[in-house]
């Protein structure tokens, strides 16, 4: 069953973007991290949610230090990014990121680092994503809100995301602020007042 939502998950990100790869590089830096941020937080809840988190803490405490390192990673890129676009005042770095995702195209020498990070961040990504305390597929123990959530939300950062091209420098930087991975306090649900445990 957990492998036809999956499925019916996947499914309905090819309705909203039939020529859009399913990690968001063709659209670009922006649907690149919404992607990156969005399954990784979908993975992260439903594994803190599971009730396995407390029984085995020894993979529990694995599966918070990859998620820590995968957003350790991401916040690198964010905020070096935000930093570099500030301080120079051009969109040539982040033009050059975001064809370098969505063409193939090879940066330039003075932002190379970025590549590195980038595909630091498609490894820790896919390790993270296969995960899990039993069997079940990648997404196992997600719900089918937090399937289509993330479908919907998809959806409406590719929305954005082809308006985006006219923002200004200012506008880049709120929305990749934006994309940063929560911290995992934040995706743990609270216990409901009265229940065992």
């Amino acid at each position: 069953m957990k492998k036809y939502i999956l499925l019916l998950f996947l499914f309905s990100l090819n309705i909203y973007s039939q020529d859009i790869s399913i990690d968001g590089k063709d659209l670009g830096l922006v649907g690149y991290l919404t992607y990156v941020k969005t399954i990784s937080e979908a993975k992260m809840t439903s594994l803190v949610n599971d009730e396995n988190y407390t029984k085995k803490p020894e993979k529990a405490l694995k599966f918070n230090s990859e998620y820590t390192l995968l957003k350790l990673s991401v916040d690198q890129l964010i905020n070096q990014l935000s930093a570099d676009l500030l301080s120079k005042n051009r969109l040539k770095l982040y033009r050059s990121l975001d064809n370098y995702l969505k063409n193939g195209e090879k940066l330039p020498e003075q932002f190379s680092h970025y590549s590195k990070l980038i595909e630091r961040i498609d490894g820790q990504l896919q390790a993270f994503l296969i995960r899990k305390y039993k069997d079940g597929g990648p997404l196992a123990g997600a719900s089918i809100e937090e399937i289509t959530g993330v479908a919907s939300e998809v959806r409406e950062i590719i929305t954005s995301a082809r308006d985006f091209r006219e923002k200004k420098i200012q506008s880049i930087y709120g929305i990749i602020k934006e994309l940063k991975l929560a911290a995992i306090t934040e995706l743990i649900k609270p216990k409901e007042k009265g229940s065992k445990d």
